[in-house]
């Protein structure tokens, strides 16, 4: 007998998924998902793709791509450890504004919710490196796989 498990665990949107054949036809502006679990980004591109705004500019990518996976299963892995939401908020503005106004690394993950991970380093850093703010500075899946790799060691 072995302590390590002889499968692999894998996750699977069952909602709606879209594949892109390029990285750089790889963005969406469809707004799904669960609200809590949506990364920067995702929340900002209703307001952002408006062409009547300022700041419209038809050269700039925005919507959701790659990079926002890996914001949701950050957001997904903080909720199979605790059952809870990391980003709830009763207080949608409040949300928005913590979520899309780019905390630092540290700041994203409050003190009550690196309570409900016991406060272990590991896991906070982990999720520290998932949550950037800044979709263009996010990990790569494939990075994040690697991280989770040594963490695990």
């Amino acid at each position: 007998p072995t302590d390590i498990p002889n499968f692999s665990i894998c996750l699977a949107d069952f909602g709606e998924s879209k594949i892109f054949i390029s990285e750089i036809e790889g963005y969406t502006l469809r707004n799904r998902g669960t609200e809590y679990n949506k990364s920067p980004e995702m929340l900002n591109v209703a307001y952002l793709s408006q062409k009547t705004k300022d700041n419209y500019d038809r050269n700039k990518k925005v919507g959701a791509n790659a990079a926002t996976d890996v914001w949701a299963l950050g957001c997904l892995f903080f909720e199979l450890l605790t059952c809870e939401f990391l980003f709830f908020d009763p207080d949608w503005v409040r949300f928005f504004i913590r979520i899309t106004s780019g905390p630092d690394r540290k700041g994203i993950i409050t003190p009550d919710k690196r309570t409900m991970l016991d406060n272990n380093p590991l896991l906070i850093d982990f999720l520290g490196y998932i949550f950037v703010c800044d979709h263009l500075y996010r990990p790569s899946l494939e990075q994040v796989i690697q991280k989770f790799k040594y963490l695990t060691k």
